[in-house]
């Protein structure tokens, strides 16, 4: 014999009413026209409640003291919440609620330490630039490291198991920090500037020469008659040798809040050219240096642009943080 349909809550309900008036069974089949088993069933089926899968070991006061440790101390690991909280159940267990709580394990963004006066310079900084117009006038500039093999921060790579030293899965090193080149470079609202490839360590003196031989005479040809040029406060950058060079060659130097990199667009500008030397693949520096200002060269006008107008956006959300640090 076949299983019977259910019937619907309506005709459940019709059943139901004509039982309760002392029709039989079969009555009530002829009324409703469905099989006497159809009528069995809706008159002796008790609605269960809906139950998935096993009982939870952790009640609600659990989740929410998890929880609230948890927001208290968001840098503890799952096994050291399981301890604290003496929780007899799994790291895994901790983490699933932990998850359903909106609070998964992330890995946390490195800001500069700042101070209590480095925030009060970043703050001061942006109510001084929040309105100004004229950032066309401005040559941002700075230094950053190319690696030959890829980044130096954490890699993830999705593998099958037992392929971990497989070469297509691995992560290839290169010993005494060979596989890197230094470059300064600069850029404005219209467009990249000069980039330099610093083949030694850089000193103030080599800092001066960059400026001299370099920076100073794409400034006067392509940057407007009253310009002002950005650098952050390197040690090089802020020594005696270099102020005076400053002084000599009349050039105005943007005031600049220590602990920013958030603030100086250069710094997307240079994500922007590793993003884009990324996929190619160099045996040596000389091939790396060569791509490097291929990729340079290329970046467009619009991202040059687009970054320095970021700006205003940049001292609204310093001033947003109370001179802290921005998502920039």
């Amino acid at each position: 014999m076949g299983r019977a349909k259910h019937c619907t809550e309506e005709e459940k309900n019709v059943i139901i009413n004509l039982r309760k008036k002392g029709n039989s069974m079969s009555k009530i089949a002829d009324r409703v026209k469905c099989s006497k088993k159809k009528v069995f069933t809706a008159l002796h089926s008790v609605k269960k409640p809906e139950t998935r899968g096993r009982k939870r070991k952790m009640t609600a006061a659990d989740d929410r003291r998890l929880i609230r440790h948890c927001k208290a101390n968001p840098f503890l690991s799952s096994g050291e919440l399981q301890v604290q909280l003496s929780l007899n159940v799994s790291t895994r267990t901790i983490r699933y609620r932990l998850a359903d709580a909106k609070l998964p394990a992330r890995t946390p963004r490195k800001v500069p330490l700042l101070s209590l006066k480095n925030k009060n310079n970043r703050l001061a900084f942006a109510r001084k630039h929040l309105f100004r117009q004229n950032w066309k006038n401005v040559l941002w500039s700075d230094e950053t490291k190319i690696n030959m093999f890829g980044s130096d921060g954490k890699q993830y790579v999705r593998r099958p198991t037992n392929t971990a030293f497989d070469p297509k899965y691995t992560r290839k090193t290169v010993k005494h920090s060979g596989g890197s080149i230094m470059v300064w470079g600069c850029f404005s609202e219209d467009g990249v500037g000069p980039i330099f490839w610093i083949k030694n360590k850089m000193c103030a003196v080599d800092y001066v020469n960059i400026l001299q031989t370099i920076m100073l005479p794409y400034a006067k040809e392509e940057i407007p008659i009253r310009w002002e040029f950005m650098q952050d406060n390197d040690p090089k950058h802020a020594s005696k040798l270099v102020k005076q060079w400053f002084k000599k060659e009349r050039v105005q130097v943007m005031e600049w809040p220590s602990q920013s990199p958030d603030l100086n667009p250069i710094e997307h500008l240079w994500a922007d050219l590793k993003k884009r030397i990324g996929p190619f693949k160099a045996s040596n520096k000389d091939e790396l240096w060569a791509q490097i200002q291929k990729s340079w060269n290329s970046i467009p006008k619009s991202v040059c642009s687009n970054l320095v107008h970021s700006m205003h956006r940049r001292c609204e959300e310093v001033m947003r943080q109370g001179g802290g640090s921005t998502r920039y």
